[in-house]
């Protein structure tokens, strides 16, 4: 890994800067980390195409949310190494994740073996079931993989005004060192979901979107983890979805803490993102 790409507002950015350590202090960090400030938020595709734009055209980017909690570190490392794999050899790359119960609250990745078929809105109860019974389908993560130079040509054919706005603000930060509030105003609010992963899977191309399945214990928001710290929760919330489902009653209680306007999935929480 060459560098680490930091997009965010621009007072999460300092509370980062003043918290993080040193390459002086601590060998394992990197020297080169670099701050994106964001005046204004526009969701996930303007933060990712930003690195991109700032990123060596072969470089292969790991783009994750900025709160998830990893619960088996040794799958995790191995399960990026196969999602780099594939994107060094041109593919766009999504993690997945096995669903411990049937959530509501999250998209889904319908997929056979490592290709994505589609990717599929937040379930009601009796789907959110049926998806977990059938085994074809895993949580979207919102962990994408790849070249930078891949995600701009994506960008560019599937969200053009996206693209042409962020390059005109990448422009600006390598110029100025920061980009202005009508600058980044400018750039459409999308999610990448929306902006690329979903078009890219239902084209079927020649650059179709590549899935990489993540096992283990647990990624995703802190809040997850009372419900997968042990195989009772896991139970007790696959019965209680399959009342609600029998009953017709949607889950509510983890559905009502996605943010609005973007796919719900483990670890979200609005459009920052680490890249």
């Amino acid at each position: 890994m060459k560098a680490l790409f930091f997009a965010g507002g621009t007072a999460l950015l300092s509370i980062l800067a003043c918290s993080a350590p040193s390459a002086a202090a601590d060998p394992l960090v990197l020297a080169d980390v670099r701050w994106i400030a964001e005046p204004v938020g526009r969701n996930t595709a303007a933060a990712i195409a930003l690195a991109a734009f700032m990123a060596d055209p072969e470089e292969v980017l790991l783009i994750t949310p900025s709160d998830h909690l990893i619960g088996t570190p040794d799958i995790y490392d191995a399960t990026i190494a196969s999602a780099r794999q594939l994107a060094e050899a041109g593919y766009l790359v999504t993690i997945g994740l096995r669903p411990a119960y049937p959530e509501t609250g999250y998209g889904y990745i319908h997929h056979d073996g490592n290709d994505v078929i589609r990717f599929v809105e937040k379930p009601d109860a009796a789907n959110a079931v049926r998806m977990l019974e059938s085994g074809d389908y895993l949580w979207n993560s919102g962990i994408f993989c790849s070249k930078a130079s891949v995600m701009l040509d994506e960008l560019k054919q599937y969200a053009p005004e996206i693209y042409e706005a962020s390059k005109l603000a990448a422009e600006e930060q390598v110029r100025s060192g920061k980009i202005s509030l009508a600058t980044m105003e400018a750039i459409p609010s999308n999610s990448i979901d929306y902006a690329v992963m979903e078009k890219c899977a239902a084209d079927g191309g020649s650059l179709p979107v590549r899935m990489v399945p993540l096992g283990g214990r647990l990624v995703g928001p802190r809040r997850m983890g009372r419900r997968v710290a042990g195989g009772r929760a896991q139970r007790t919330g696959q019965r209680s979805a399959r009342r609600r489902a029998a009953r017709g009653r949607p889950q509510h209680a983890r559905a009502r803490h996605q943010p609005a306007g973007e796919r719900g999935r483990p670890g979200q929480r609005g459009h920052r993102r680490n890249a």
